[in-house]
């Protein structure tokens, strides 16, 4: 059985980071839940997870708008990619 998922997910990699995504995203937001429901029920228990996700995204998104990465732009160097430009290495 350990040979067909290695078999599986190491054929293709951008089907094994779909479904690593999709697993991922199952078990973290299906555990808050999961716990929600058993103490407000089905209905408010998915409100309050939505709620509590959507606030999670804009906060970890606001802050990699505020601190993200920056350095000077492509067009002025040569030979490097606009990605390694971008990332200066913490020295």
């Amino acid at each position: 059985m350990r040979e067909l998922f290695r078999d599986l997910l190491s054929a293709n990699l951008f089907v094994t980071g779909i479904i690593l995504t999709a697993a991922s995203f199952l078990l973290f937001y299906g555990s808050i839940y999961l716990f929600n429901h058993t103490n407000l029920g089905r209905r408010l228990a998915i409100l309050v997870t939505g709620a509590a996700v959507f606030g999670w995204l804009t906060i970890s998104s606001m802050l990699f708008v505020i601190y993200a990465p920056r350095g000077p732009k492509p067009d002025d160097i040569e030979g490097l990619n606009a990605f390694e430009i971008r990332i200066i290495p913490i020295t």
